[in-house]
């Protein structure tokens, strides 16, 4: 298969382990403006973005929950470098009995662009009991809003990637496989729904949450 290369991108793939030993990865891509830094300076700078934003939830998350390895790479071109970071001891520190690990929370980004290019979905799982509320009204357990307001924090807080002096060096974006352009992410929402292998999401009614994010 052809490599993928996507014009003014870096991809980050987020490594995780989950109760049982498991690992999950999540997927990101940042959009680089134009006149870019050095490669490992944007590297590290999305890196401490990620790390930030994975930080902000970790009070949600199991004890055998941690991020174990974030690996940057320009995919703006054939053959482009790629980076490996190993974040210090970020660990789960929430209470009660893991939720199984086919449970995840899914936050959505939004760039505004119709169709599918235009979205992607972040899914996170690992959680600690304490991540869920039971709802009498739907008789399942759901998100609680604590837990929602956190991950659309996580999300905000690893939006722009900036460097110690405070200048945006790249931004969170969707990367089109379709027409090879990566879109910067105007809004992120989060349903109260657990997302599983064995639940349609259309039978149980559910409240999203949106929060707009800027540069």
């Amino acid at each position: 298969m052809p490599e993928l290369v996507i014009p003014d991108t870096f991809q980050a793939v987020v490594h995780q382990q989950l109760p049982g030993g498991e690992e999950a990865l999540n997927v990101l891509h940042y959009s680089i403006p134009a006149g870019p830094a050095a490669f490992t300076t944007l590297a590290t700078d999305i890196s401490n973005a990620i790390i930030a934003g994975y930080t902000g939830i970790k009070a949600f998350m199991d004890t055998s929950w941690r991020l174990t390895e974030i690996v940057v790479e320009d995919i703006g071109m054939v053959g482009g470098q790629s980076m490996s970071f190993a974040p210090a001891a970020l660990v789960g520190t929430g209470t009660g009995v893991p939720l199984p690990n086919q449970i995840s929370a899914v936050v959505t980004l939004d760039t505004g662009a119709a169709g599918r290019s235009g979205r992607g979905r972040i899914y996170v799982g690992g959680f600690a009991g304490s991540a869920a509320l039971e709802s009498g009204s739907l008789g399942v357990s759901v998100l609680s809003p604590t837990c929602i307001t956190a991950l659309l924090q996580m999300v905000d807080d690893m939006f722009v990637a900036k460097d110690p002096a405070g200048v945006v060096q790249a931004v969170l974006a969707v990367a089109s496989r379709v027409d090879l352009v990566s879109r910067q992410i105007l809004r992120a929402r989060c349903g109260n729904i657990w997302d599983t292998q064995r639940r349609r999401r259309n039978q149980l009614p559910e409240t999203r949450t949106t929060r707009v994010l800027t540069a």
